[in-house]
């Protein structure tokens, strides 16, 4: 029994130590159940000529909070930026924060752990997510989903603007 009293503290202690050593980081894991899949959409803006919409993906007994970006006349592609196990996403106001010269985008949470959701520099092929970096994705319904901390890129507050801020009741 104290052995596994040890081995706990000593879990416990480490993740705490990662979770005030990197600050503005984030860990992110989710396995997606197949089944039926649902959009809805939360809230779209523009970016120049570039389309951004805010979005949940609920597929069997998962939900994936997630955001899409489309230059005109192009395709949609997804960025994943939050799983959860069972079909819901929590209560949670979100804000997408432009740069001034609008060649970046950073979308912000309400949650405590999980300030920063991803960063996309507009036209390129990746995103940096709690999940890490990674390439847009052609389906909002991602086969799997894991990753570790990252960094994400600083924003001086007078160099940006909030594009949307958006209050998301939960899921019942």
């Amino acid at each position: 029994m104290r052995r596994l009293a040890t081995k706990f503290l000593s879990v416990f202690l480490s993740l705490a130590w990662l979770a005030l050593v990197y600050p503005n980081h984030a860990v992110g894991q989710a396995v997606i159940e197949k089944g039926d899949k649902t959009v809805l959409y939360l809230k779209s803006a523009q970016i120049d000529d570039v389309s951004v919409k805010l979005l949940i993906a609920y597929t069997g007994d998962s939900a994936i909070l997630a955001f899409s970006v489309a230059k005109s006349g192009g395709r949609e592609r997804y960025v994943p930026m939050f799983g959860s196990t069972y079909r819901g996403i929590p209560a949670v106001t979100l804000k997408i924060i432009v740069s001034k010269l609008k060649d970046q985008m950073w979308v912000q949470s309400s949650w405590p752990d999980s300030a920063v959701l991803a960063y996309y520099r507009l036209g390129a092929d990746t995103a940096i997510t709690p999940f890490g970096t990674m390439s847009l994705l052609d389906t909002p319904f991602p086969e799997f989903l894991s990753g570790g901390p990252v960094e994400f890129p600083q924003f001086d507050p007078s160099g940006v603007w909030t594009l949307i801020s958006f209050y998301y009741p939960g899921d019942k």
